[in-house]
């Protein structure tokens, strides 16, 4: 849930630390304290095992100080632009860091996190008057997450095709049932066409008798 400019701030140095120090304690996710540089709000993210797998991927072709090649916030949208002509996505002007904010707001939410917490993690700002009571919120982050994450927010390749592939299953068998129900429906009414039919059968012959 951050802005463009604070990821292509990132310091290379602190990230590969920090992600070797959880390795070492066994740890798959690793939280970062911040500031948002526009507003100065703090914030508690998190590394997942998505990011970290990608970005050890990523530092063992990249070595240059920085921790990206691309460090504006231009050339990163050329990127993604690029990224989305080749996956045959259409766009229309910038692509915008809100986008993926918002996302991530909504999937927090959906998970049930309470407004609080998805402000910090997303660093928007928190009330002065509130924020004295809520000294326990990075540890309630620590709590949720992992959880949250495998639910709501891995968008590795695999788990997204599992989650297509369970969504397809589901329609096919809500279609299953659909078309058991009509069946059913169509013997019953052939029942009944039957029925009818052997009346008005017995009816014509009690006329010709008559």
């Amino acid at each position: 849930g951050w802005e463009f400019s604070a990821v292509l701030g990132l310091d290379r140095v602190q990230i590969e630390s920090l992600i070797k120090q959880a390795r070492q304690n066994g740890e798959t996710f690793v939280y970062l304290e911040g500031q948002r540089q526009k507003t100065g709000v703090p914030r508690y993210a998190a590394l997942n095992p998505l990011a970290i797998e990608y970005l050890l991927k990523w530092f063992e072709q990249w070595k240059g100080s920085t921790m990206f090649r691309i460090t504006s916030k231009a050339g990163l949208n050329d990127m993604l632009k690029a990224l989305a002509q080749k996956s045959g996505i259409v766009t229309t002007g910038s692509i915008h860091s809100h986008g993926f904010r918002k996302w991530v707001m909504d999937q927090l939410s959906r998970a049930g996190w309470n407004s609080y917490q998805i402000r910090l993690f997303v660093g928007k700002r928190i009330p002065s008057e509130d924020a004295t009571y809520l000294q326990t919120l990075r540890e309630q982050i620590r709590e949720l997450y992992p959880a949250t994450y495998e639910r709501f927010l891995n968008l590795k390749p695999e788990k997204v095709v599992q989650i297509i592939d369970q969504k397809k299953n589901a329609e096919i068998e809500e279609m299953k049932r659909e078309n058991a129900e009509l069946r059913a429906h169509v013997s019953t009414l052939t029942e009944l066409f039957g029925d009818l039919k052997k009346q008005i059968e017995d009816l014509q012959k009690q006329k010709l008798k008559a």
